[in-house]
Order: C-alpha cells, then sequence, then structure tokens
C-alpha cells in the first residue's frame, strides 16, 4: 500500500470536472431515452447543489438525507451536500415512513432530498412528527407536492443558487479526509438501526486498494442498478466515476437484464444473487437442450476452467488448450456474454 494518504474523494471529482470537462460522466434514461450528461454539466449541477444548501448556513458535518431510487440527481445532490462538508445520510428508496423517521430523528436531518411521489408521501407525514425536519426536496417533478409549504422540486431548488459562494470556497479549501461523508444506518434487523460512520480516508483507502488489483478509465462503461443508499454502489460509482468512466442510472433493477445489450457496460458491480439467476437462468435451458449440445456446454465449461486456473496462477496456457478455449468462447461462452452487452471485462461482487 502506498504511504500517501488518499486523495480526498471531492478533489479526485472537481480534478475530472475541471480537466475532462467534455467526456462523458453519466448517462440516465428520460423519456424512454438514454441521455448523456458531460463532466462539465456534471460539475456545474454540483456546485449548484452546495451553494443552495449553503444558503441555509448549514454548519460543517450536518447530516442531510437522501430518501429515492437510483437517479443521477442521487449523486449530484450528494456530491454537492459533501462539498459543503456536510454528512450524506442514505435512506433505502424500499423503507416505510416509520423507518425513515428513526433515521431522520436520530440523525437530526433538517434537509431531506427525496425521489418521487412514494417517498415524498413519506416525507410529507415526517414534516408534522420530526421536528428536526424542516425541508424537503423533490427529484421528479411530477410528483404532487400538495400545497405543502415545505417541499420543493430539485429544478426549483436549484435555480435559486446564488451566482457565488465564498463559504463554499472557503469550505473545499478546508475539506479534511478526517471529516465524515456518510452515515449509513443498518437494516435493524438486530434491534434499532445503527449509523456506521464514514470518513474519506476509508474510502480514499478502498480506491487505493482498487487500483492494485483493476484498472479503470474513460473507456469504460458502468450500470449504477443496486441501490445507491447501499455502500457497495454508491462506493463503486464514486470509484468508476473518479477513473473516468461513464456510469450509467437505472431507476429499476428489475430491467438490469433489458439495459444490458443497450448500454453494452465493460464493469457491473452486483450481488451473489444477480449471478444465481443468470447461473440458473443458463442451466435451465440446457437442461432443456438434446444431449449433443448438453455435451458441447459440458465440454466448453471444463475447457474454459482449466484455462482459467492456468491464467489465474500465472501459469502459460498450453497451445491446445487455448485453441479449445477460442473454440469453446465461439461456440458457447460468447452467446452469454451477449446477453450481458458483449463487452464485459469483469464484474465485482460483494
Amino acid at each position: 500500500m502506498n504511504d500517501h494518504p488518499p486523495s480526498h474523494l471531492i478533489s479526485l471529482i472537481r480534478q475530472r470536472s475541471r480537466n475532462h470537462s467534455s467526456q462523458t460522466a453519466i448517462r440516465f434514461s428520460e423519456n424512454h431515452q438514454w441521455q448523456s450528461m458531460n463532466w462539465q454539466q456534471l460539475g456545474e449541477k454540483i456546485d449548484c447543489v452546495s451553494r443552495c444548501l449553503l444558503k441555509d448556513n448549514l454548519p460543517i458535518q450536518s447530516n442531510i438525507g437522501i430518501w429515492s431510487q437510483n437517479l443521477p440527481e442521487w449523486t449530484i445532490a450528494d456530491l454537492g451536500i459533501l462539498q459543503t462538508r456536510c454528512v450524506t445520510v442514505p435512506i433505502y428508496p424500499t423503507n416505510t415512513a416509520e423507518q425513515a423517521r428513526y433515521i431522520i430523528e436520530d440523525a437530526g436531518i433538517s434537509v431531506l432530498f427525496v425521489g418521487e411521489q412514494e417517498q415524498f408521501d413519506g416525507a410529507l407525514k415526517l414534516l408534522d412528527t420530526c421536528e428536526c425536519l424542516k425541508k424537503v426536496i423533490v427529484f421528479d417533478s411530477r410528483t404532487d407536492l400538495k400545497n405543502c409549504s415545505q417541499a420543493l422540486y430539485f429544478s426549483d431548488f436549484m435555480a435559486s443558487a446564488p451566482a457565488e459562494s465564498n463559504i463554499l470556497t472557503e469550505r473545499l479549501e478546508n475539506q479534511s479526509l478526517d471529516d465524515l461523508y456518510t452515515l449509513i444506518y443498518t437494516s435493524g434487523t438486530t434491534g434499532q438501526p445503527k449509523g456506521v460512520m464514514l470518513d474519506y480516508n476509508s474510502i480514499g483507502a478502498s480506491f487505493e486498494s482498487h487500483d492494485l488489483l483493476i484498472h479503470i478509465d474513460h473507456t469504460d462503461v458502468s450500470i449504477a442498478f443496486l441501490p445507491l443508499s447501499h455502500i457497495f454502489e454508491r462506493a463503486w460509482s464514486y470509484y468508476v466515476l473518479t477513473r473516468g468512466a461513464v456510469n450509467c442510472y437505472l431507476k429499476d433493477p428489475t430491467r438490469i437484464a433489458e439495459v444490458l445489450p443497450a448500454l453494452k457496460p465493460t464493469v457491473v458491480c452486483a450481488v451473489p444473487r444477480f449471478y444465481e439467476k443468470i447461473y440458473t437462468g443458463v442451466n435451465t435451458m440446457i437442461q432443456k437442450s438434446s444431449p449433443v449440445k448438453r455435451f458441447i456446454f459440458k465440454t466448453a465449461m471444463k475447457v474454459g476452467r482449466t484455462t482459467m486456473e492456468l491464467k489465474r496462477q500465472g501459469k502459460t496456457v498450453p497451445a491446445y488448450l487455448e485453441s479449445l478455449n477460442q473454440l469453446a468462447d465461439k461456440r458457447v461462452f460468447s452467446k452469454i456474454k451477449e446477453k450481458l452487452g458483449g463487452r464485459i471485462r469483469f464484474m465485482p461482487c460483494g
């Protein structure tokens, strides 16, 4: 491991925005079409969130909540919060109002970003019962705000940003690796949820550990389909973004199989269940095929395993085995790869 301290997440994001302004940063679906946002546009929106938040004179390390499914606004709000040296507190999009209430009260959240109608309706109930909660900002402009004076749309929130902020400049200059960047509440299966405190040192060390094992750059494409409210997807998304890859936001995780051929990702982080479903699907299909096809598949798997194990051990793969592996890839594995978009390099699992 390197001796120097890990770079600050916000510094890495701002460097990327400054030095690679025209490169695509994120992609997202809008009106059933995939749209792109470059680094300059992303950076401007993040700064806008920061300036808007600082109008309320939020103290350093204030806790601000995000209760939403995966949307580009999730990341924009999160990074905007972090630039002000405040702390993001994620809430699972499927949490009930009562589950959200515990987190909001325990963390003392005064400002809450929400995704769509479902989360807003939950937040609306909490405005009356949570004394700390003062403002709700809604990402989806189709949400009915029900004449709530403490709620506004994200677009209106952004439109109110001052042109500049000396406070933001000062906070960026004084950012510290020892600052908390997030409080992540456990599921509460063993009693009340506990807020896990993570600082910038931890995410920086995580990035450096990844760099020792893998390489990600601007030629890569990732899909954020696991909940950003969980540290796995959120940290992975920031890793790929800081390394220059394009991050694609999928609001509905059940659509992952549908979007893979369209987005053609090179890297996607997933949980074991995702691979189990692929494994089950492939094996079910094979069991229904002819004896000849089952034999070809079984042989291809044996050749593939042997080849991969030799490569994993750093040994030379014999020419005959390499030829067999190429044939297995052409006849069997390429068809599975195509279902994943055809460009997958690797898929980290957690």
